[in-house]
């Protein structure tokens, strides 16, 4: 499978390979710490093999579409053992769901009562996803207002919007601007779009004041390339200030998250 952007060779066929492949890429672009999202069922073990071979550059994370893949009560226990530090990515929108549907409301309690963070998916999915193995796709389902009510009711949730709700520019910045414990991330837009999209989205973010609750995602699946892309396309946009380049690269996250000690 090549990559969706530049027609390379997957870099990696195994699982071993790719986490290789990420550290790689990680040393050599600098980044000091990852997200690390596995699917709910094999989480677990799939934490524990990344963890051993670099704990103190990933934060595992689960991730799930429908609401009845996982339940609290595991990501509680699991949480307890140390085995996830996030909740996400919440993929609703593939099993025909808003992340704002209440059905999902448990995971936001959750995720408030944990006090750790909780990252959906909220924007285009691309490639055509509701051919390509999720019939009940929908980009309706993904715009960040649907989120608002979940928002009110939870106010103290660490809230992260991928992919920045991309392409639903006005919503997002509306649901920022209405609640500010929204933090969005880049995600896959930050290396699948064309430049002059991309940065189109990231320039209205910034010019409404967001620069601050931005942070850097890559979302880089299985083509660990994709990373060094995404921070290219950042450090090259032309309307960010050497401010806002260290704060969505570095300082944001850091924030959202809580690090200490704060690598940046």
């Amino acid at each position: 499978m090549p990559n969706p952007v530049t027609g390379a060779p997957l870099s990696a066929a195994t699982e071993h390979e790719q986490r290789l492949a990420v550290l790689e890429q990680m040393q050599k672009h600098n980044v000091v710490l990852a997200v690390v999202s596995t699917p709910s069922k094999p989480a677990a073990p799939l934490h524990a093999r990344w963890m051993a071979a670099a704990p103190r550059k990933f934060i595992p994370a689960v991730a799930f579409d429908a609401p009845d893949e996982i339940t609290p009560q595991a990501i509680r226990a699991q949480h307890a053992a140390g085995r996830i530090k996030v909740i996400g990515e919440i993929g609703a929108p593939y099993a025909g769901y808003s992340a704002g549907d209440k059905l999902y409301e448990p995971f936001f309690v959750l995720a408030e009562q944990l006090d750790i963070p909780i990252a959906v998916h909220v924007g285009s999915a691309g490639g055509a996803a509701t051919y390509n193995g999720y019939p009940k796709y929908r980009m309706e389902l993904n715009r960040p207002l649907l989120m608002e009510d979940m928002l009110a009711r939870h106010p103290r949730a660490r809230v992260q919007i991928m992919h920045a709700g991309w392409p639903f520019t006005d919503e997002t910045v509306a649901l920022m601007k209405g609640h500010p414990q929204v933090y969005v991330d880049i995600g896959v837009i930050s290396w699948t779009q064309p430049r002059a999209e991309f940065y189109a989205f990231l320039s209205r973010l910034t010019g409404a004041g967001l620069s601050k609750r931005i942070m850097f995602g890559s979302d880089q699946m299985v083509w660990a390339e994709a990373i060094g892309m995404a921070i290219e396309n950042v450090k090259a946009a032309p309307f960010l200030s050497r401010e806002q380049k260290a704060d969505i690269l570095c300082r944001n996250a850091a924030r959202f998250l809580r690090l200490k000690p704060n690598p940046c």
